[in-house]
């Protein structure tokens, strides 16, 4: 077992909840895993779309379908982001319906990707390059939904 430590910042832009994490353990660390781990650790980003923030109309829009996967392990269930109606800075890779705890039976959406990519080890990443990132990426669902900013007001 691997101790994974992990940091996260979160902000607002326009209304929308986003999240930054940059997480590693000590295998990331070593030199001889660096042509894997260049940075030392993964970055991630998410955007965060509650479903009482926006339209009905609108959260139906990022809901995307969920495909069924048979694996000699089991069955498992998916979503195919690649029906997200937006892209992120190096693809999507990760997309999950969650139910909200504090607005039952509310949902929220997560779609994030990562920068561990062979396109990605020549560039340098931090918190405020990643934030730059998302703050593209908002704008771009948010001229798609064809609204400003997000105002909670549903």
């Amino acid at each position: 077992m691997r101790k994974k430590v992990k940091t996260s910042w979160e902000f607002k832009h326009k209304g929308v909840e986003c999240e930054i994490v940059f997480w590693f353990n000590e295998l990331m660390q070593k030199p001889e895993h660096e042509i894997v781990y260049p940075h030392k650790g993964i970055w991630n980003s998410y955007i965060l779309i509650r479903e009482e923030d926006i339209a009905p109309d609108l959260f139906k829009q990022l809901v995307c379908p969920r495909t069924k996967r048979v694996y000699p392990s089991g069955d498992r269930w998916s979503y195919d982001y690649s029906k997200f109606p937006i892209d992120m800075e190096s693809g999507i890779t990760y997309y999950e319906i969650q139910k909200t705890a504090h607005c039952k039976p509310k949902k929220m959406i997560k779609v994030g990707n990562d920068y561990n990519h062979i396109w990605n080890e020549h560039y340098h990443y931090d918190e405020q390059v990643i934030k730059k990132d998302l703050e593209k990426s908002v704008d771009d669902l948010l001229e798609f939904l064809g609204v400003e900013e997000i105002k909670n007001d549903y």
